[in-house]
């Protein structure tokens, strides 16, 4: 606390990507930080981003990018007007998760709240709930990625979930304010009534 990094992406910077069993964990204050993170290539133990008491906000975005055991506490990531990217993006990763309830708000209607794709075992805010605002569309599933939540809330989105080509969404309770109903296709899965605990191991090994 005495000399604390400037960014969140300086402190996951100075991580080693093999974190060798160990869990590291970025203990990040309360306050709005205007920055897209990235987090990229860690594996080999339990990266924790944001502790569950902790509640902040990103301007910008987080990358989850070829990594495995990830963990975020965000609660709120807003829309970077500059950027067309997804509030949320998990790409070819495994077992990454996020711990508390958490807001994805777009702004308006031009991009993604959050996509998963080409990743293996993913469980993704599991068991919270995830709130939605003025996306394009709320979840993206696709590529075997798994997506789980316990609620679906949030109002002026064009679209509310979609999976595709053998990924997975499912959800206990869908409040979402959509204009469009959800889809899927290509032998993708969106279950309604369901999280992550109701469902087998045998389901997720796709």
């Amino acid at each position: 606390t005495d000399a604390p990094f400037a960014t969140i992406q300086k402190a996951v910077d100075a991580l080693p990507k093999n974190l060798n069993g160990h869990t590291a964990t970025i203990s990040i204050g309360s306050g709005t930080y205007s920055e897209r993170v990235v987090i990229e290539g860690f594996a080999s133990g339990r990266l924790i981003v944001g502790k569950y008491t902790e509640s902040f906000t990103i301007v910008g975005g987080i990358d989850i990018i070829n990594s495995s055991f990830v963990e975020t506490n965000i609660y709120q990531i807003k829309r970077d007007t500059s950027s067309s990217r997804p509030l949320f993006l998990v790409q070819n990763g495994s077992n990454v998760s996020v711990s508390s309830n958490m807001i994805l708000d777009g702004i308006d209607a031009g991009i993604t709240g959050m996509i998963v794709e080409n990743n293996s075992h993913l469980v993704t805010a599991n068991n919270i709930t995830l709130t939605c605002n003025n996306c394009a569309m709320a979840i993206t599933a696709q590529w075997c990625s798994f997506v789980s939540v316990s609620t679906i809330t949030g109002t002026g989105n064009m679209f509310g979930m979609s999976a595709s080509q053998g990924a997975i969404v499912s959800y206990k309770t869908d409040t979402l304010s959509k204009s469009w109903s959800n889809n899927a296709d290509s032998g993708g899965l969106v279950l309604t009534g369901k999280n992550s605990s109701d469902l087998s191991d045998a389901t997720l090994d796709l």
